[in-house]
């Protein structure tokens, strides 16, 4: 069914209420926040390796309600009476991931998120080179949004607001931090802005993280390091292997500035590990090597039995030959929306069932049936 939007009037009075009403909970900053508490959220907010409370995170988001003033489930989170979520440093990459999903589930719809901090500290999200990250289009979850910023030199240092907003239908210049739209969410954070120190000596101990536990062919997988450093100067270089752990190597990417790694399209597995540098000090440091795995296409044809061996509920195994994001398990004869594709021949069939983050996924291979 298609969904009914409210009459222009009716919503202009209750965006006029919901702004008046939370204009003090946000203040000084200025207000943000739907109309509706139907369709898009965010789940969860990891800067620098370090995410949103699970008390209101996934979908425990969905039935609890952010603790600071003026939070309203669905609509807008106000977590600045946690106090300070993350350290940021100027100079100093920073790494982030949005985690967008609907608490009301299928059907999706496409929406567009970005993100501001108040680097001059005036209670204003507009000045020049505040707004960190923008999507130049809008695009259907559930779904991760992940990048890197570098705060300015310039910054003032001490705690700031952050504050990030998916808004349904809104992308590029239409997504202002101001904005009263009609579904989605506003959530506002504490970050800590601290002097950068120069680096000196052999940069200390790392890993490499590979979120995701497998990829399907031809796709690509988004690596960060464990740990942030808080000193400016490190260079960085990322190095991949399709042989093993120990090499040989190949430079994956050498800009000297990345502390994360978005791969090329895979299609075995390979290794990846990370060289850091303080130039001119000390030696180099080098993280043990982290593998991406490559799962392999599988078909399966009736009569059919699947155990889910090896598939963990928490962090399932993705299926290659079939995989989506929600809905009704349903036979398609051709390509369809959120990866649905038959791989060969005719109709083909898939079972889902929920992870502990309440997301549909598919499960099983894809049925011939």
């Amino acid at each position: 069914m298609k969904k009914i939007y409210k009459t222009g009037r009716k919503i202009a009075l209750m965006l006029g209420f919901l702004s008046f009403s939370q204009l003090n909970a946000q203040s000084p900053y200025c207000a943000s926040v739907p109309f509706s508490t139907a369709d898009e959220e965010i789940y969860n907010f990891m800067l620098n390796g370090n995410n949103t409370n699970p008390m209101y995170s996934f979908s425990n988001g969905c039935t609890t309600p952010a603790p600071g003033p003026g939070s309203q489930l669905s609509r807008y989170s106000n977590f600045r009476s946690l106090g300070t979520f993350a350290n940021i440093i100027p100079g100093v990459v920073s790494t982030f991931s949005i985690q967008e999903d609907e608490c009301d589930g299928a059907t999706y719809y496409p929406c567009g998120m970005a993100i501001w901090i108040d680097y001059n500290q005036n209670g204003s999200f507009t000045d020049a080179g505040e707004q960190i990250f923008v999507e130049p289009n809008t695009a259907t979850g559930p779904r991760a949004v992940n990048g890197t910023f570098i705060v300015p030199l310039s910054a003032t240092t001490g705690t700031t607001v952050l504050r990030i907003i998916c808004a349904e239908g809104y992308s590029g210049n239409s997504l202002t931090p101001c904005l009263s739209y009609g579904y989605g969410e506003t959530e506002d954070y504490v970050v800590n802005i601290i002097p950068p120190t120069p680096c000196s000596g052999t940069p200390g101990p790392n890993a490499v993280i590979v979120p995701t536990l497998a990829i399907c062919p031809n796709a690509s997988a988004f690596l960060t390091l464990a740990n942030s450093y808080t000193t400016i100067g490190i260079t960085y270089s990322w190095m991949a292997s399709s042989t093993s752990s120990l090499g040989p190597w190949t430079v994956a990417l050498n800009n000297f500035t990345n502390t994360t790694l978005s791969t090329p399209q895979l299609t075995t597995n390979t290794w990846f590990r990370l060289q850091a540098d303080c130039p001119g000090f000390g030696t180099s440091l080098i993280t043990a090597a982290s593998e991406v795995s490559v799962q392999p296409i599988t078909l399966s044809t009736v009569p059919y039995f699947e155990g889910f061996e090896g598939i963990s509920q928490a962090s399932p195994l993705p299926n290659c030959s079939w995989i989506s994001t929600g809905g009704n398990a349903q036979t398609y004869l051709s390509p369809q929306p959120n990866g649905r594709v038959p791989r060969t021949g005719g109709k083909y069939a898939a079972v889902y069932g929920l992870n502990l983050n309440g997301t549909n996924y598919y499960y099983t291979n894809g049925i011939q049936m």
